[in-house]
């Protein structure tokens, strides 16, 4: 017997459509209304005491929460697991074949209660919300879904390919900025004892040799002084500025503050925005995919947004949305992506090809993005130059100096 379900869509000239369409099961649903060429806003099922809205506000990101669980162990899971499940292995042997196979400890240790929980009945998103600090609710959700569907498989290897992406860019990414990070640290090392144990010895000669010193030479020295005395000092005041930053950021008005400050910087404002577009993009592409509405797409997708600021103006796009503006004008208000992205999803919507229009901006900007962070990291090299210049090159200016001065009175 066919379920009964409300739903909110616009149809390919913007406007907003809402009615009831029966179904066996939400993805069906969803099926039925992409293929009257709908694109479906918000699908509730007709059932008392049912609130999806109030789960669906407590979903978070994307990823499997604990870092001791890492992108690499993520990808392995998910497509070991989709393997299994398309070659037609029952879920329960398939998860007690990868508890023996996975190395990381902690996603072993969850693999096997996970096929505890479901040989006493429960279905397997039900048994992934019994390990809350590995598993994410918006996995869960996912894996919800392609269980509902009858393409957990497919999920698993959706999800599998996010991760192993995400994890190649992690690799990259510390790769390109490893090099230049070093040469930062060991430069501040090196200025570091310069001024502290090589600066105070030179000082000690010029003392003995009665050469009045230069007024760069004096100032330098006197903090020379201070950081061998104050030492620790200082670094009690870097300590209790680093925390007091990260716990000003971890308040929401700190974090917008900061976040939107980051926005104003030239150089990092294209990056951040093209960046969250691709994330935007990405993630809901999967959603779209999976059958979930687009306005609740939409509210979880925004939590896997980094910057407070973006976020926010997602949430108000999102809300206009649902007040009954389409989706290219209620972005657009916001001026937060391109306007060539706007002009693609435009075009969805007035298309109803929105799943791949998104995944036609994540294929248009990933090089924009990739070339932007590579440009930023050039800048890392010149900055160093100059730090050396100032740095150093002021100490040893400072010790030559009083030399050049000796020469002159000889």
């Amino acid at each position: 017997m066919d379920k009964k379900f409300q739903y909110q869509a616009r149809d390919s000239s913007g406007r907003k459509k809402s009615g009831q369409i029966g179904a066996q099961s939400k993805q069906e649903a969803v099926t039925k209304l992409k293929a009257m060429g709908l694109l479906v806003l918000s699908l509730d099922e007709e059932k008392k005491g049912f609130s999806l809205r109030g789960y669906l506000d407590k979903l978070n990101s994307i990823e499997i929460l604990p870092a001791k669980v890492g992108l690499k162990d993520k990808y392995i899971f998910c497509r070991q697991l989709s393997s299994m499940l398309s070659s037609g292995i029952p879920i329960v042997n398939g998860l007690q074949s990868l508890a023996k196979q996975v190395e990381n400890k902690t996603l072993k240790g969850a693999v096997k209660d996970i096929a505890i929980e479901i040989e006493k009945g429960r279905s397997f998103s039900a048994a992934l919300k019994q390990s809350p600090n590995i598993f994410s609710n918006y996995f869960i959700k996912l894996v919800e879904v392609g269980e509902t569907g009858g393409f957990l498989d497919e999920t698993l290897m959706n999800l599998a390919n996010y991760f192993k992406d995400q994890n190649e860019k992690r690799k990259e990414i510390i790769s390109n900025i490893s090099y230049p990070m070093i040469t930062m640290g060991s430069s501040v090392i090196v200025l570091i004892l310069m001024m502290v144990k090589v600066l105070p010895n030179f000082m000690k000669t010029f003392e003995k040799l009665n050469v009045e010193l230069p007024l760069p030479t004096k100032i330098l020295l006197r903090v020379s002084n201070f950081m061998s005395s104050y030492w620790w000092l200082l670094l009690i005041g870097l300590i209790a500025i680093l925390l007091s930053l990260y716990y000003y950021y971890q308040t929401d008005k700190g974090r917008y503050y900061i976040d939107n400050l980051l926005l104003k910087v030239p150089v990092l404002k294209d990056f951040i925005l093209e960046n969250s577009l691709i994330i935007f993009a990405k993630n809901l592409s999967l959603l779209e995919r999976s059958g979930i509405p687009f306005l609740q797409g939409m509210e979880i997708v925004n939590q896997n947004i980094t910057n407070r600021a973006i976020q926010q103006k997602l949430d108000k796009a999102r809300l206009k949305i649902k007040d009954g503006f389409n989706i290219t004008t209620a972005l657009k208000q916001q001026d937060i992506f391109p306007d060539i992205a706007l002009q693609m999803i435009q075009t969805a919507e007035n298309t109803g090809s929105l799943e791949e229009k998104l995944k036609d901006i994540v294929d248009f900007y990933q090089e924009e993005v990739e070339e932007k962070f590579a440009r930023i990291v050039a800048l890392l090299e010149p900055s160093l130059i100059i730090f050396l210049t100032f740095g150093i090159g002021g100490i040893v200016a400072s010790v030559i100096l009083p030399i050049f001065k000796m020469s002159q009175g000889y």
